[in-house]
């Protein structure tokens, strides 16, 4: 009798055992989604990048794009294409999507703001109605677009715009700064 209730209560403490450790495997996942969720919420749809050749890649193939690190480019980089998406909800109306190119990122686990540095020679604006945000751009910019806004960027060096129309269409808000020339080329 005793080596009975000794089996069974042996098979009651390992089945406990693994049920908890199950429990604990289920929790663990679910916090990583959660912490998941939590930087889609801050950078929607945006494509991390870590290097120029991320970066060159994501310029002419996503929307949005956020950098994870300072960038030194050794070469020129190209930021065309216009995107557009189709509202299901709207009898699918087609609607224009603004370029965005974030050179900062919230770290969710502590709440920090890292801000990041884009070396490049020449960083070249094919998109219409592109922001850039936070960060630093340390090289020239040349616009051949509409609607490029500097929103908390620090560019050391120059913006040459193509024309007029693109040059008027310009904004820096709010710290946006350019230490250079600001001119049509």
């Amino acid at each position: 009798m005793k080596v009975k209730f000794g089996i069974v209560v042996y098979l009651l403490v390992i089945s406990l055992f693994i049920g908890c450790n199950e429990v604990n495997n289920k929790i663990s996942e679910n916090s990583n989604e959660i912490e998941r969720s939590e930087e889609k919420d801050n950078f929607q749809g945006t494509l991390m990048v870590l290097n120029e050749e991320e970066l060159a890649i994501a310029l002419k193939e996503d929307y949005s794009i956020t950098i994870k690190n300072d960038i030194e480019a050794n070469n020129e980089l190209i930021m065309e294409g216009d995107f557009s998406k189709t509202d299901t909800t709207e009898e699918n109306k087609v609607s224009h999507i603004d370029r965005e190119l974030n050179l900062f990122y919230i770290d969710t686990s502590n709440n920090f703001i890292n801000s990041y540095t884009l070396s490049v020679p020449k960083l070249v604006i094919k998109s219409n109605d592109t922001t850039i945000r936070g960060g630093k751009i340390k090289g020239d910019i040349y616009v051949e677009s509409n609607g490029l806004i500097l929103d908390d960027t620090k560019v050391e060096g120059n913006i040459y715009f193509k024309d007029k129309k693109n040059k008027d269409s310009f904004k820096l808000e709010n710290t946006a700064s350019v230490s250079g020339n600001i001119e049509i080329e």
